[in-house]
């Protein structure tokens, strides 16, 4: 069975109105999207499926804090590279293969940080920050790649 037919089936209960719902299926979720080799998929798959039921952006960005969750109010061992994949996501200068709804993309985004924020321990945002860094540091050598042609 395909993640993409998984994420179909699943993805209707990130856009439920309950709240106890969109968490089951995103903590439910969770235990697959980390076994999925091909994470770059994964993601525009959900992110493209944002413009068409733009309802699962609360529901979307929580499975993406619930992937990243770890024991412990730590972060996940996935959460590094998952972070950083997902911040290439989020404009057309570091996503480059598809167009992805980046409007919504910043919102999923911004849903996943604030569940982050209330659970993980200060001490242990670390893994976080690296991840804006090399981000922040990609964007600007890319910009001035662009620049400079």
């Amino acid at each position: 069975m395909s993640y993409f037919l998984i994420y179909s089936m699943y993805s209707t209960l990130l856009a439920h109105k309950k709240l106890h719902i969109r968490n089951f299926a995103a903590e439910s979720f969770t235990f697959l999207m980390r076994k999925v080799t091909d994470k770059n998929g994964l993601f525009n798959l959900m992110f493209l499926d944002l413009d068409e039921h733009p309802e699962k952006i609360e529901g979307v960005g929580q499975l993406l804090f619930e992937m990243c969750k770890g024991v412990r109010n730590m972060f996940h061992s996935c959460t590094g590279k998952a972070v950083k994949l997902i911040l290439q996501k989020l404009g057309p200068v570091t996503e480059t293969e598809i167009q992805l709804p980046w409007i919504l993309v910043g919102e999923t985004l911004k849903n996943m940080v604030r569940s982050t924020a209330f659970y993980i321990y200060k001490e242990h945002f670390g893994t976080f920050f690296e991840c804006l860094q090399v981000s922040s540091n990609f964007t600007g050598f890319v910009c001035d790649e662009e620049s400079k042609h």
